[in-house]
Order: C-alpha cells, then sequence, then structure tokens
C-alpha cells in the first residue's frame, strides 16, 4: 500500500535532469498500490504528475480510497471527468479551487463515505450526489448554492451536513426528516425561519444557524436542546 503528496517535490523532473532523493515516481505498474492521494497547488487535467502512463492512468488507481486537491488549476475550470474512473473512492475533498463545473456523475462513486466541496464557488450541487447512497458526511461550506436538493437530503446514511457560508434561504422538507442526521451547521446563510419540524428530527443533535437574518429571536441551539429533553420525557412517560 502507498500513500502518496503530490506537491511540488513530485512533479516530474526537468528534461535532463534526474530525480531528487525521496521523491516518488509514477508508473502503470505501482499505481494499484496507491490508497491515498494529496495533490496541492499543481495543475490538474493535463495530467502532467501521472505523465506517459495512459488515456486515462485514474482508471488505474484501483485501491485509491482517499484522494485530497486542494489550491490546484483544473483545465478549463472543469472537474477532470477522468476521476470518476476510480470507483473504490471513499474519501474525496476538493478545496480552494477555481472551478465552473462539475460533471454530474457522482454515482460512479458507490463507496463515497465523505465529500467535501468547499471554498470553489458552487451555485448548483450536482444531483447525482444522491446516488451516494454511502455517503455519511457532506461538506459544501463556502460556496454559494441556494438550494440543497430533496435528493441529498434524504440521503440515508447521511450524518453530518455542513453548509455554512453559502445563499441557501429555505430548509427543504426532507431536511427535516433526515433518518441519520446528526450534526446541522447552517451558519452564514439566508434564513429567515427554522421550520419547527427541524426541531424534530429523530437523530439531530448539534444545530448551528447563527448568522441568518433569522425572525426569531430564540436560539437554535437552545431550542435543540429544549426539544431534545421533551424527546426524552415522552419517552420517560411511554416507559410507564
Amino acid at each position: 500500500m502507498t500513500f502518496l503528496e503530490m506537491d511540488e517535490k513530485y512533479a516530474p523532473p526537468p528534461a535532463g535532469k534526474k530525480r531528487k532523493r525521496g521523491t516518488a515516481a509514477l508508473s502503470v505498474e505501482t499505481l494499484p498500490d496507491v490508497i491515498a492521494i494529496e495533490i496541492h497547488d499543481k495543475p490538474i487535467g493535463s495530467l502532467d504528475l501521472l505523465i506517459d502512463l495512459q488515456e486515462n492512468p485514474f482508471s488505474a488507481l484501483q485501491n485509491l480510497y482517499t484522494l485530497t486537491m486542494t489550491d490546484c488549476t483544473f483545465f478549463q475550470n472543469t472537474f477532470p471527468a477522468a476521476l470518476f474512473a476510480v470507483r473504490r473512492l471513499e474519501h474525496l475533498c476538493v478545496a480552494h479551487c477555481v472551478i465552473q463545473t462539475i460533471p454530474d456523475q457522482f454515482n460512479m462513486f458507490p463507496l463515497l463515505k465523505s465529500l467535501q466541496l468547499t471554498f470553489l464557488s458552487l451555485t448548483v450541487l450536482p444531483e447525482s450526489i444522491a446516488l451516494c447512497t454511502n455517503l455519511e458526511t457532506l461538506d459544501i461550506s463556502n460556496n454559494a448554492v441556494s438550494v440543497i436538493p430533496d435528493g441529498i437530503c434524504a440521503l440515508p446514511k447521511l450524518r453530518v451536513l455542513i453548509a455554512n457560508a453559502n445563499a441557501i434561504e429555505n430548509i427543504p422538507q426532507k431536511l427535516c426528516t433526515a433518518p441519520c442526521l446528526s450534526h446541522l451547521y447552517l451558519s452564514s446563510n439566508c434564513l429567515s425561519d427554522l421550520p419547527e419540524i427541524l426541531y424534530l428530527a429523530p437523530k439531530l443533535k448539534v444545530l448551528y444557524a447563527n448568522g441568518n437574518p433569522l425572525k426569531s429571536k430564540m436560539n437554535p441551539e437552545k431550542c435543540l436542546k429544549l426539544t431534545d429533553t421533551c424527546k426524552k420525557l415522552i419517552k420517560d412517560m411511554k416507559v410507564y
């Protein structure tokens, strides 16, 4: 098993010069052994890090389960569709990158458990995220998203949703009844009110909604604690 951190030291050496000691060389033979990759401040799309391998080298990353890309430059500001060939991916982080479009192909990641798409200036979330039925954590903070699709709200295993610093105006009804949602972060959005049914969400334990133009002066965190106390009282009453 191999972990690779791809920054400047992993870039191909200049013509006529040898690779520096301690750096990693990629080849078709070594790719299947890679389980985690971190790429920082590098151009993505021309695949210069996986040079001279094959048409889509990502398809050779058979055991890759963690991929992190931060401060990267994408070819034509488009998330590379070639990445969706990594079918066993469980953790994907794309942050602080300039992206105008993301292919709606997240159904190609059936094992995905955590997805972080932050600081990308996204206005719309790919609908296919709703097909990632194993997704447990979704972080879309610091974008410009105004609507959370119903399909994403209804994900059966979603426990943590972080959507701070977006442009969300309404909380979808399905989010209020999400079966496993325990942590919800909605700070610094455009919410004017929180639906009462949200406090009755079956598993909700943590709710942050500060920094919104809420009409109600009641602190959401206190409301949640009060509701949780009521739930416990009702449960105790049923026992007796």
